[in-house]
């Protein structure tokens, strides 16, 4: 077998090897990255969610809904004072000084949000 066959499998097994041993030392800090961002989306989502029916005053309504991911299961759940906020394996909660009929908030879709007697009213939004 000539040395230049064999130098050139020699080099593509050492390219292998560097490359699975690569992904493996990567793989730790990746799923890291990934699990931080998804709590980070879902403490932004519930603080912008607790700061929009914060700001609200009696007889306002507000439309607003939450943006859909590929890939990501999401959504939030409101009652009493409490907001929940749920992005990929991660959950974040705020409070709110209104107080919040039930209402689960699924993404893609918008909903009106309606300040009525001292209680927030969820509904879905209608545009016309």
């Amino acid at each position: 077998m000539p040395a230049v066959s064999v130098s050139s499998q020699l080099s593509q097994a050492v390219y292998v090897v560097a490359v699975f041993g690569l992904a493996l030392m990567l793989s730790r800090p990746v799923a890291l990255v990934y699990s931080g961002s998804q709590e980070r989306a879902a403490e932004v989502a519930a603080a912008g969610l607790s700061s929009m029916i914060d700001s609200m005053s009696p007889g306002m309504t507000v439309v607003a809904g939450l943006e859909a991911f590929p890939g990501v299961a999401s959504g939030a759940s409101l009652s009493g004072e409490t907001v929940v906020v749920h992005f990929g394996s991660s959950t974040a909660t705020a409070r709110v000084v209104w107080d919040l009929a039930r209402a689960t908030l699924v993404p893609g879709r918008e909903y009106s949000f309606a300040l009525e007697g001292g209680e927030v009213v969820v509904g879905p939004a209608s545009h016309g």
